[in-house]
């Protein structure tokens, strides 16, 4: 099996050929705008670790608060409580998408990791977050668990085949994704690689082989779409 790589996360917008328009035929709602069904929530992720000043005891976000009430320079941030709960969300080695589920966005409560993500959207950052919370704010996803059965299905459909390579998330919130390596043949500046992303209505997005000629990004209706077409996109290659 070829070594893992941790490059900076593939996306449609890191690739030639995606004009403003193309975003905006993808329907993406803007990171920074809320639904109108946001909740705002004073008591979020009261569980999320966050290590005292000498690295001897872990304190909750809660404890913390508790703690920045009397001093009135440390003030909990919604971006930096997102920031600690992205902790260990990337790691530079593992097998398959179940292998990184290690940090508290992975783990506690869904709506809490839901709320904080948007608290932190509201405050005017961009943060960085796995592509299953964004279809989850974005309306276009149910639930967390149901974006790990897509990750599942997708990786054990893909293991089957030769040349696909599972990449973890390069850095904490990122995205894991695909590449098949037979289509990086010195020629192109990317492999074909597979993404999960909530700019597809199917959520499977491929990102064909292409050097510095632009190859738009083809959208797929799901896993089952990809099953049948794997033969064909393992085909692709720079012309």
């Amino acid at each position: 099996m070829p070594a893992l790589r941790s490059r900076p996360e593939p996306s449609e917008s890191d690739r030639p050929g995606l004009s403003s328009a193309e975003h905006a035929a993808h329907g993406v709602v803007p990171s920074g705008v809320l639904p109108n069904n946001t909740r705002p929530n004073s008591a979020l992720a009261d569980r999320i670790p966050l290590p005292s000043a000498d690295g001897s005891t872990r304190l909750t976000l809660k404890e913390a608060r508790s703690t920045a009430d009397s001093l009135s320079w440390l003030q909990p941030l919604p971006e930096l409580e997102w920031s600690l709960a992205l902790e260990g969300s990337g790691p530079s080695v593992a097998d398959a998408p179940w292998d990184a589920r290690s940090s508290w966005v992975h783990f506690g409560a869904e709506l809490d990791v839901l709320d904080l993500y948007r608290q932190a959207l509201a405050a005017g950052a961009d943060p960085a977050a796995p592509w299953w919370l964004r279809a989850m704010h974005h309306g276009v996803l149910p639930s967390r668990e149901a974006g790990y059965a897509i990750e599942d299905a997708l990786h054990m459909v893909l293991s089957e085949r030769p040349g696909w390579v599972f990449v973890p998330w390069a850095g904490n919130g990122r995205s894991c994704y695909w590449e098949y390596t037979p289509s990086d043949d010195g020629r192109a500046l990317h492999p074909t690689t597979i993404i999960l992303s909530e700019a597809s209505p199917g959520l499977v997005l491929v990102l064909p082989a292409q050097s510095s000629t632009a190859i738009p990004p083809v959208q797929l209706s799901g896993v089952d779409e990809l099953r049948e077409r794997l033969t064909e996109i393992g085909s692709w290659r720079v012309a």
